[in-house]
């Protein structure tokens, strides 16, 4: 951008006041002079504010410029490495098919690897699980005999206890107690004699 003239510069700063002070001649000219003012005004405002910004916006403008220039050479460098991925990717897909069989047919074997080994633990889970069942199975039934023995002899000993309550009269119990006491003293002599 061109700059001004410095007396241009300065006529433009100065005119403005000789309007202000100038003495009003009718309405008409004062309607004139405000047009013209504020005219000389906006030149004044934005010619200078021109001269002040001329070299940040021209700067900013260059480096905008370089920037957009960067942004176009990175592009081009982005289309260069696409049209080489697109080759690499076309060369690829046509071998995709084939590609695509052998990893079928390895997976299926995989599979049927896959498939024998599970079915080998799960062959081996249900024997262990039918040991452990056939372990427990024994446990409680050993158990449930025990619990039956017990309860039979606590039945066989409450029914004999009930029988003996009823059959056993106080001469009877007189009478065992005497025998009782006779054995205890038979064996309390044998055990000193020795």
């Amino acid at each position: 951008m061109r700059s001004l003239p410095k007396p241009a510069l300065v006529i433009f700063l100065v005119l403005p006041l000789f309007l202000c002070f100038a003495p009003a001649e009718s309405a008409d000219s004062s309607g004139l002079k405000d047009i013209l003012g504020k005219t000389i005004n906006f030149a004044i405002l934005f010619g200078g504010l021109a001269i002040l910004l001329h070299k940040p916006i021209r700067s900013l403008l260059e480096r905008r410029a370089a920037a957009i220039a960067q942004s176009l050479e990175d592009a081009e460098k982005a289309r260069i490495a696409a049209t080489a991925r697109k080759q690499g990717t076309e060369e690829r897909l046509s071998r995709l098919e084939e590609e695509a069989r052998r990893i079928k047919g390895e997976a299926e074997a995989a599979g049927l690897r896959e498939k024998s080994r599970i079915r080998e633990l799960t062959d081996k889970e249900a024997e262990r699980i039918k040991r452990f069942a056939q372990q427990e199975i024994e446990g409680q039934l050993k158990a449930a005999i025990h619990e039956l023995k017990e309860y039979t002899a606590a039945l066989a000993t409450r029914l004999a206890e009930e029988r003996l309550k009823k059959d056993l009269t106080p001469v009877d119990q007189t009478t065992l107690i005497d025998r009782s006491i006779r054995q205890l003293a038979e064996l309390y002599e044998k055990s000193t004699s020795s």
